[in-house]
């Protein structure tokens, strides 16, 4: 563990900005390496000073503290550096996903007032549409190509140009429209900088969870800096030189864990820009990282991956995954597959959300508890309660799983409703946000998740039909990742039809026939939850957290049920 008085530092000193959180506590000398992106490094001393030359920049845009800029962009040092600066000034980073389409980006920055846009090269003729926005005053294209060495710079910035970018030979370009390199050349302010933000400065995370609805998580620095010091509490990061950072940016887990907290801790940070699972095996074994967090469908392929199989994984110090729920199954694979490959801890899996900042429970290696996903961290407490309550449950019985935290959001932006559902108060005077999840304590407070609260259907005769149920047993069947949607049968008022979706996870044994998978299931299951279709997919589709895309199974299982005639598996003998 890190020792008590530098925690207690951390700890005292969270109520400040990013930027000066984890300049006044690393150790670092102004020579050392702090990010490495392909061939090109960054000391120490080269990010602190690029950090305030971007924050000049920012003034000189006209924007003040308060003022909101969208950011939409691949993980890179420019990103990294941008985040701080904008954090360093009290601006806001209205952080978003890269795949919005131009208008899910305009109406993005409609809605948080977005002055400035820094937005990837490759979204090309669209960046007109989003410079049409009354709010936005400037947009900004950053390119991967910004933060490579100048060979693989001369080698790809034509491509881009030629192939991607049509805007650079438009007149508007030189108005409201203008690239990274032209944005840093901008002249000093020469006045110095406003004071430095407190930790009361905020971030926004555009998160759309599971409803497909888009709000806004508003987290302060101070619940950020607060997040690092919960990891820093729990593992050891003394002995961690390297994090590879492969998580997108614009998530909460992506940046506080991937980011954030190895660069607070002192360990070099190795960025990866695609996000892909397949891409990790190739990447891991090239950097030989000390620390690494991702989802577990990056482990799987890496424990699939031929070339991992006379690797010797002894340098992996602290590992561990969140995103979606794993059976206990794929994860014993996985530690087994790490184990007789030399590695000395185990793969750890974690709960948390957003609105939480990222992490709220972890399993801990040395006290390691199969199927749970840990006790709570640090400062954080878990409780359950009955659903649409707030009253308590016992240990044992299935809840919604509740979290208090000093990490917690105040709310979303300009959500009202949306706050108030998330954010109760309880019985002992706390708020508490309440997750939409299900799941259960055990007597020593480690927490099971079961699922989720819209997984749990009720149907026309009132039996609740709990989809995580389904999924769970189908997932110790075929050793492969799956997922149940019920939907309303156009055919029959009332009646629900379930749609289990199958995918093979990497190097798990050949999938069963869907006859012998539902003969199977109907052997261990009631006749209510059985699935009226079987549908097995190469690939889960994936959000950009990771996380099992489940609005676009929803909305498969939508047309499965409405357009395709079938035979129920429930009365097939």
């Amino acid at each position: 563990m890190e020792t008590t008085d530098r925690i207690s530092a951390l700890k005292d000193q969270a109520d400040s900005n990013l930027f000066d959180f984890l300049v006044n506590h690393s150790s670092r000398a102004e020579d050392d390496t702090i990010m490495s992106f392909y061939t090109v490094r960054t000391s120490f001393g080269a990010f602190k000073s690029r950090v305030m030359r971007i924050a000049e920049r920012l003034v000189l845009c006209g924007l003040r503290k308060g003022d909101r800029v969208a950011i939409s962009l691949v993980s890179s040092p420019e990103s990294v550096e941008l985040l701080y600066a904008c954090c360093y000034l009290g601006i806001v980073p209205v952080l978003a996903d890269l795949r919005l389409s131009v208008s899910e980006m305009t109406e993005l920055c409609e809605e948080t007032g977005s002055k400035v846009v820094f937005i990837s090269d490759f979204r090309g003729s669209e960046l007109f549409g989003i410079s049409e926005v009354p709010c936005v005053e400037k947009v900004v294209i950053v390119s991967v190509c910004d933060g490579i060495s100048p060979l693989l710079f001369l080698v790809q910035k034509p491509l881009y140009l030629l192939k991607k970018n049509p805007y650079f030979i438009q007149k508007h370009f030189r108005k409201k429209i203008c690239e990274w390199q032209r944005f840093m050349s901008f002249d000093s302010p020469g006045e110095p900088l406003p004071p430095a933000a407190s930790g009361e400065s905020a971030m926004l995370f555009a998160t759309s969870g599971t409803t497909g609805k888009r709000k806004y998580v508003r987290l302060t620095a101070k619940q950020v800096n607060l997040a690092v010091c919960q990891h820093i509490m729990r593992f050891d990061y003394s002995g961690v030189r390297t994090t590879l950072s492969v998580m997108p940016l614009f998530t909460c887990y992506g940046f506080v864990v991937s980011v954030h907290l190895p660069l607070v801790s002192g360990s070099k940070l190795i960025i990866h820009p695609i996000y892909k699972p397949e891409s990790l095996p190739r990447v891991m074994l090239k950097y030989k990282p000390n620390a690494f967090s991702g989802v577990i469908s990056h482990w799987e392929e890496l424990a699939a991956d031929r070339k991992a199989s006379g690797e010797d994984f002894s340098y992996l110090k602290i590992i561990f995954f969140g995103g979606d729920r794993c059976t206990q199954q794929r994860l014993d694979a996985v530690n087994g597959f790490l184990s007789s490959h030399g590695c000395r801890t185990k793969l750890c899996q974690g709960y948390g959300m957003t609105e939480v900042t990222a992490g709220a429970t972890i399993q801990d290696p040395d006290r390691y508890v199969p199927a749970s996903v840990g006790t709570p961290l640090p400062l954080t407490r878990i409780c359950v309660v009955q659903p649409g309550t707030v009253r308590p449950l016992p240990a044992g019985q299935t809840g919604e799983i509740c979290i208090h935290t000093p990490c917690q959001t105040e709310g979303y932006l300009n959500s009202p409703d949306a706050t108030e559902e998330l954010i109760r108060p309880h019985e002992d005077g706390l708020d508490w946000v309440h997750s939409g999840d299900l799941g259960h304590l055990d007597a020593e407070g480690n927490l099971y998740f079961d699922g989720r609260i819209k997984g749990m259907i009720v149907s026309s005769s009132g039996t609740k039909l709990f989809m995580p149920v389904l999924q769970t047993h189908a997932e110790e069947l075929t050793g492969g990742k799956c997922f149940a949607a019920a939907r309303p049968d156009p055919r029959h008022e009332y009646q629900k039809r379930i749609v289990l979706f199958v995918s093979q996870s990497p190097g798990s044994p050949r999938m069963p026939r869907k006859r012998r998978l539902a003969s199977a299931l109907r052997e261990v299951l009631p006749l209510y939850i059985l699935p009226d279709r079987i549908v097995y997919l190469k690939r889960m589709p994936l959000t950009a957290s990771g996380k099992t895309d489940t609005q676009k199974l929803e909305s498969m299982a939508e047309r499965i049920v409405s357009g395709t005639k079938h035979v129920p598996l429930k009365r097939l003998k």
